[in-house]
């Protein structure tokens, strides 16, 4: 319930402090009785502005040139609440309607925008007492005796308030959008009684704004109540995002009679940041004792078609979907070693690695790998990858004259070097249920051995052929994953670099609202670090130098013309900047930005960075990773 403001508290304390004064000790008893009624007034007409807004019932996002009965109701609650001051609600949304809506998300701690969207929504639905999100913490104010207005030691307004535990929307303004695909952290398991494994993963990426994860849905093909007695969400961060206890069948929605069960995530508030790959997990914890695991039991695991919801920093919802899932065998026995594998966060990102024609270059990190031991520990005597020279020409043979992985302290080298490599005799120790990281790195040939430029990944799919071993019952290990763990790639240049200080900005902002027919001036500005040992060259065009995309026609006015370089090079021409080896460079690079009354642009972004080791052509090689945040949209000039 809304309650009268703390600062009439304060106003009572004085005037009875004055009263008191008073010789007339009546006088002072009518004017406390007076000051209680007008306490019970203000209460009062908090009550009406709360009732107001939870028997209002809202349907859709409302924003300047709305219209309806929705526009209605919303002015309804701000007029009551003394936000709006208008004689009746026109049905309009206009300025002063927006500038309300603000007053009151501000109030509220809400992000005030004067947009209604969601969060809004939400408030006002909860503002007749219930509560949404997951379990939070419930306050009591200090000092406050039943059915006091006030505390009687600090003034605040009396009442409870909850703190929930998983975060907010986040409301910025943006309109990022998301994918969801299947992820290799988690491959097809097996789960014996008692055990809580992790049984399915997915990779969400967010580009041109923070997006949220509001739902997250576990579909399965056998009950889940029969053999799992919580459902766990996570992330690689070991972070518990949220959880569902299964005590029975109404825990669970049937879809499908003996196909397809519903568990549901509600009011998960994750952010997944552009540039931020996050990866939810979902582990399960098997009964303990069940009379319904006499046998094994196969059953699909995955979120299903819209199975996961989300919302942007513009309030717009959006539902994913991932139907391939994952295989997950519950075990009658399982005492068996089973290995499980996948790839550390510690994993290099996509990037270049200078190489030189002086001779070898040591230490190339290829990717570092996790793997783990299940039901008992085990030794593993055998690993097995895949080198992929992802140029086309076939010669990993040529790229690394030697493949090692690091261990324990210990420097270990594959049998061969090939397109298959292989670790023999390993003896890699493993503590059941103990990941255990390895880093896989190679010694680079001489840059003359291979074409400049060749692409390089290494992968391995988890299975009893790419990993042997025994377990500690002298056992033969299976690896049942199935999953392909695939490290990210690594291009071999001779002139190499690297990006760094990343920024953006956008200015000049006309046009009403400042997005509609705007044009805007946008700057980028990064730095290139020259890492080999020759010199590289960058175009003085912006559209030789950049590629850019927009996802809407522009037309009104949008591109890069003028490249500015914080310092010069007494060997730079006309048509390119020169970087020297082990030097850095910054540029900035600026245009227009315009949207069209009818259409306008969602977003404009800069997808690679060209640059070469000769005058000819300045975009024999190129940077296409790193670069998800670097774009302008439409709502940066709104705000």
């Amino acid at each position: 319930m809304a309650t009268p403001s703390p600062k009439n508290y304060k106003h009572r304390l004085l005037v009875n402090l004055l009263v008191s004064l008073l010789v007339d000790n009546q006088l002072y008893m009518k004017i406390s009785k007076l000051l209680t009624i007008v306490a019970g007034i203000a209460l009062v007409f908090a009550v009406v502005a709360v009732s107001s807004a939870s028997a209002a019932t809202f349907s859709k996002n409302l924003t300047v040139g709305s219209r309806g009965a929705d526009v209605s109701s919303l002015q309804q609650v701000l007029i009551d609440g003394g936000y709006l001051t208008i004689d009746a609600p026109t049905g309009y949304f206009g300025a002063m309607t927006k500038a309300a809506l603000a007053a009151f998300q501000k109030e509220n701690g809400l992000p005030a925008f004067g947009y209604f969207g969601p969060m809004t929504r939400e408030l006002l639905a909860g503002m007749d007492g219930s509560t949404s999100g997951s379990t939070g913490t419930t306050t009591t104010v200090p000092g406050c005796a039943a059915g006091a207005l006030f505390s009687s030691t600090t003034g605040a307004a009396c009442g409870t308030s909850t703190t929930g535990t998983t975060g907010t929307v986040a409301m910025d303004g943006t309109d990022g959008s998301i994918t969801v695909s299947l992820n290799s952290y988690v491959g097809n398991q097996t789960l014996k009684k008692g055990e809580t494994k992790d049984i399915y993963a997915v990779k969400l990426q967010a580009t041109a704004g923070k997006v949220t994860v509001s739902r997250f849905d576990v579909r399965m093909t056998k009950r889940p109540y029969l053999y799992f007695s919580k459902l766990i969400l996570n992330d690689t961060s070991g972070t518990v995002i949220a959880e569902k206890s299964i005590s029975g069948a109404s825990d669970v929605t049937e879809l499908t009679a003996d196909s397809d069960y519903l568990v549901r995530f509600e009011n998960v508030n994750a952010v997944v940041t552009p540039g931020t790959d996050r990866i939810f997990v979902v582990a399960g914890s098997v009964l303990s004792t069940t009379d319904k695991l006499t046998t094994d039991v196969t059953l699909t695991v995955e979120t299903g078609t819209n199975g996961i919801r989300t919302i942007n920093g513009k309030g717009y919802t959006d539902s994913l979907s991932e139907a391939t899932g994952r295989t997950v065998t519950l075990s009658s026995t399982g005492s068996t070693a089973n290995i499980l594998g996948r790839l550390s966060s510690a994993s290099p990102a996509s990037r270049i690695q200078t190489v030189t024609t002086s001779g070898e270059t040591d230490g190339a990190v290829l990717g570092v790998f996790e793997y783990k031991s299940e039901n008992v520990g085990s030794t593993i005597n055998t690993l097995q990858f895949t080198m992929n020279d992802k140029s086309g020409q076939k010669q990993i043979e040529n790229i690394y004259k030697r493949v090692y992985l690091t261990v324990d302290g210990r420097t270990v080298y594959a049998d061969t070097v090939a397109s298959t490599t292989i670790f023999n005799t390993l003896g890699l120790k493993l503590a059941k249920d103990e990941w255990k990281t390895i880093t896989l790195k190679a010694v680079v040939a001489d840059a003359d051995d291979f074409t400049n430029g060749s692409m390089a990944s290494t992968s391995q799919v988890i299975n009893a052929t790419n990993i042997v071993g025994i377990d500690d019952n002298f056992s033969t290990v299976t690896a049942s994953g199935a999953n392909t763990v695939a490290a990210n790639n690594l291009t071999l240049l001779q002139s190499g670099v690297s990006l760094s200080g990343l920024t953006k900005s956008v200015g000049n902002i006309t046009g009403a609202n400042g997005v509609k027919g705007a044009s805007s001036t946008m700057s980028f500005t990064f730095t290139v670090n020259n890492t080999g040992s020759s010199d590289v060259y960058l175009s003085k065009l912006p559209g030789v130098l950049l590629a850019t995309s927009t996802s809407a026609t522009c037309t009104v006015s949008c591109g890069l013309t003028l490249i500015s370089s914080g310092s010069t090079e007494s060997s730079d021409a006309s048509t390119y900047y020169v970087i020297p080896s082990n030097k850095s460079r910054a540029f900035t690079v600026s245009g227009t930005y315009g949207t069209n009354s009818s259409s306008g642009i969602k977003t404009f972004s800069i997808t690679k960075v060209y640059f070469d080791d000769d005058t000819t052509g300045l975009q024999e090689f190129n940077v296409d990773y790193g670069l998800e945040d670097w774009y302008v949209g439409d709502y940066q000039a709104a705000g």
